[in-house]
Formats: C-alpha cells, structure tokens, sequence
C-alpha cells in the first residue's frame, strides 16, 4: 500500500474512500493543463527525489516519468484546495536554464528573470501567480574580457505564501559587434642615431576615428623600420582595433621610412697594394674591403652599396693607379674618395722543359734554350719569358748515349725568376764511310755464297775494309760470311 505525506489531501481521500471534497474534475483538469505548460519531463525527472520524499516510497517502488506526471499533477491540483494549502510552508521549486547575452550593440544589456526561468513551480501557486526576482540583471562591457565570461545570477521565485526558493543560473556574456578601425592613411617615419638605427610607430597616434560600444586597443601588423626598409616605400601596415572582448578590425596604413645621413669615407694612410694573380695576370677588386678604406653611416655596412673604379686590373696597370670608391645607403645618400693602388706582379713564370738529343758525331754542338723550352709561360710575359739555358755546348764525340742535366731559366718583366731542368743525350747519328771493291769468286757445284761484309767462299778476289781495319768472317764490319775472305786495308 501506499503511505503519502501528510500534507497531500489524496490520502484522506484514498482511506476513507471518499470522492467528494476532492476536488472539482474541471480544476484538476485546469490544473493539469496549466502544469503541461510549464513543466517539461525533464523537470518532472527532477523533481524525482521530492516526490518519492513526499510519499516516502522505497527505491524499489520510484516512479517513472510518464506515472511520476499523473501522480504529481493530481497531489499538487488537490493541494491547491482551500482546504490543504492552509497554512502553505512549503518553498517554490525553482529550475534555472543558462542564457547568453550581447552586450555589443550598446554596450549594456539588460534581462528578466523569466529569461532565466525553466520552468519553477510551487505546490499551491500557479506558476503564472509565481514571483520571480533575480539578484542582478544588468551586465556591461565590464563582465566581459578577452572571450565570453560567465556570470552566476541568483533567481528567486516567491509563492502566494511568501515561500521563497533560489536557484543560480550562468549568464554568459558575450559581444558580438565588432568595432570600427578609422587610422590615418599614410605615415612617415625618419630613422635614428641608434646604432643599428631604427624607426618606432605608435599604434595610438595612428587612430583617426576608431569606434566600439566597449574599450579598445590598437596595434600594428608591424611598428619597428630599420636600415633595410628604406626601399620599397611605402610600406603596408595593418592597424587593428580590438575590443575588450577580443572582436577585431583592421584597415591599411601606408608608412614611408626615409634617412638623411651621407656616408662618411675615411682613407686610411696604409699601403693599397694589388698583385695580380698567376692566371692571366688580372684581378678583380669586387668592393672597397680589399683597400685600407673606412666607410661609416648610420645604417649598417651591410646596406651600403659601394663601387670601385677601376676595379679590374692587368699587367699593362703596373705600378701606381689612382682609384675611386663611392658609397651609397639606400636612402640615396652618396660620398666618394680617391685611393692611390700599386698594382705589382709577384708571380714567376712557369717552366715547362723537354728532353733532346743532340748529335756530336760531326763535331762540337750548341744548345739553345728554345730547343728544351716545352711552351714556358708567365702571367704578364705569357708567351715570351726570358730564357736561358746552361750548359749550352757539347764536344765531338763526347759522353755519347749518356743524358746530361741543363738548367732553364726563365725570367719575366717583374724581374720574377723560374728555372727547370731537362735531359740532352749526346748521339753519333753520323753513318760509317762504305767503300767497297769488285772481287771475282769460283763456283762450286754451280753455286757461290757471298754475305755482305765478308770475303766468301772461294779463294779470288779480296775485300777492302772500311778505314780502321775489320774482321773476317761474321761479326765484323760487314756483317760476316759463310766462308772465309783474305783483304787488306786500303
């Protein structure tokens, strides 16, 4: 069985089984319908715990939410009978929902508790009969910061009794507007003395008519120029205007970025001295660095265009050359200075020998240098080095097939001095003197052999050596034969 509080008039009503003094069907069906209104299920789940407090149910026995509506519907209609409410100490149900607000549009806004309200309810007030207060219902541009903010409120709801109940509900405050950007439209900025030096833009001074319901700020997409910016003027910056609650907006400002300073060149009282280099005999001077130059400007050396003229140098520039260095920043700013260079040539030449032979057999041979050269060459003498060789003669018949060291030397303009060595190898490239006789020879068996050089088979005639004597036979002056030859020297 069932065991209500005390307090629903439904138990009266169920023990002693009586149906008249209920109530009227018309205002339970009021009632009924005016609690479908303003009750949703979701607050009929919520309102669980009171109902089974109320009937002191077990857990075993807890309503659902279609029966938990029945039930709750007839106990508060019968509840609001004269004859049950009297005297009401029972508090309002109060049920919150969170609610946002804008307060972008005038900077301020302000709400009603029925905007909070979820749908609260009292056991013998009519919801529409409720009270309804809340602690605070203004909210500013203060509420807000960098994002939505949530501000807890206190809604409290009064029945006809005067029975007060509160529940808190989250206002979060948002502001949805953005603001209006209005800078200047160009700027100049002038560079200063720092070293490196540098430009500094105020986002502030460059507001024009910026607007917003709540406070702002303002900031450069950039607000620092330096050396570097002095070309491509102008230059784009965004300048954006951020309300407190982080809405943007932003707009383009031209900056122009100038400087006034003129290079200052120094030239040092040092020696400028260009030695050209072993291949061609040029060098390349490609800024003022390779001279004894000092150049300042308030922007860094790195931004400076420097020229040199001349800068290309060759063996005909030897000596002393008269050159001028200008400098330029990128503001347009220029100064030049004239350098006094010596342009020397310190590289010897290259020497490139061969080995020859020479021949003796005809008496003493001399050498020149020409004849072991193998195409020597020098920088600025680049095909015509002095040479000379040593030593240069040879005797007759002297050392033949044995290589003898010489030394090239070869000798430029700069009085620069190289040297190499070749091998001459004396030769006898003379032939001997042939002299040669007729000789009568017998055949035998028909046949005879004679070998060149050699008196042959047979007993006539005689073969004449060559000057110096020889030898019979092979081996010798004339190259050997098959028998044997008897001669004299002529």
């Amino acid at each position: 069985p069932l065991h209500p509080a005390p307090s629903c008039p439904l138990r009266a009503t169920i023990r002693e089984g009586r149906s008249e003094g209920s109530t009227s069907v018309v205002r339970v069906a009021g009632w009924i319908f005016t609690f479908v209104r303003h009750v949703s299920v979701r607050h009929l789940l919520a309102m669980e715990a009171r109902v089974t407090a109320r009937f002191r149910l077990p857990a075993c026995l807890r309503f659902s939410a279609p029966l938990l509506f029945a039930l709750f519907a007839l106990c508060s209609s019968a509840s609001a009978l004269p004859t049950t409410c009297s005297p009401d100490n029972v508090a309002p149900i109060v049920i919150t929902q969170p609610i946002s607000v804008d307060v972008g549009i005038s900077g301020s806004v302000t709400i009603t508790p029925d905007q909070v309200d979820n749908g609260s309810s009292d056991d013998c007030t009519a919801p529409m009969d409720l009270v309804l207060e809340l602690d605070r219902d203004t909210f500013t541009c203060g509420d807000i910061s960098a994002g939505p903010s949530e501000v807890t409120v206190t809604l409290t709801v009064r029945d006809a009794a005067d029975n007060a109940g509160s529940a808190t509900a989250t206002v979060t405050v948002v502001d949805l507007q953005p603001p209006t950007a209005v800078p200047v439209t160009t700027t100049d900025v002038y560079l200063d003395s720092s070293s490196p030096p540098v430009a500094t833009l105020v986002a502030g001074d460059l507001d024009d008519a910026s607007a917003d319901e709540c406070p702002l700020t303002f900031s450069l997409s950039r607000d620092t120029f330096e050396c570097g910016d002095l070309e491509g003027n102008p230059h784009m910056v965004s300048f954006t205007a951020t309300d407190s609650y982080g809405n943007a907006h932003s707009q383009n400002v031209l900056v122009n970025v100038f400087d006034s300073w003129d290079p200052l060149i120094t030239v040092l009282p040092l020696e400028n001295t260009i030695t050209l280099s072993s291949f061609g005999g040029v060098w390349f001077i490609s800024d003022y660095t390779y001279l004894h130059v000092a150049i300042d400007d308030n922007c860094p050396e790195a931004d400076l265009t420097t020229t040199v003229s001349p800068d290309w140098f060759s063996c005909a520039d030897l000596g002393d050359v008269d050159v001028i260095v200008t400098a330029t920043d990128l503001a347009g700013n220029s100064n030049s200075a004239t350098v006094t260079v010596t342009v020397v040539d310190e590289d010897p030449p290259r020497i490139v020998t061969r080995d020859i032979e020479v021949d003796v057999g005809s008496g003493m041979v001399t050498i020149t240098a020409l004849q072991v050269n193998d195409n020597s060459y020098d920088n600025c003498d680049e095909y015509s080095p002095t040479l000379s060789v040593a030593p240069f003669s040879f005797a007759q018949c002297t050392d033949i097939g044995v290589p003898t060291t010489v030394t090239l030397t070869a000798t430029d303009s700069s009085n620069n001095e190289a040297t190499g060595t070749a091998m001459v190898t004396p030769m006898d490239g003379t032939p001997p003197a042939v002299i040669t006789r007729d000789i009568t020879v017998v055949l035998s068996g028909g046949t005879y052999s004679l070998a060149a050089g050699g008196g042959g088979k047979g007993t006539a005639g005689e073969v004449h050596p060559p000057a110096g004597g020889g030898k019979t036979g092979g081996g010798g002056w004339g190259g050997g034969g098959a028998g044997e030859a008897k001669g004299k020297q002529n």
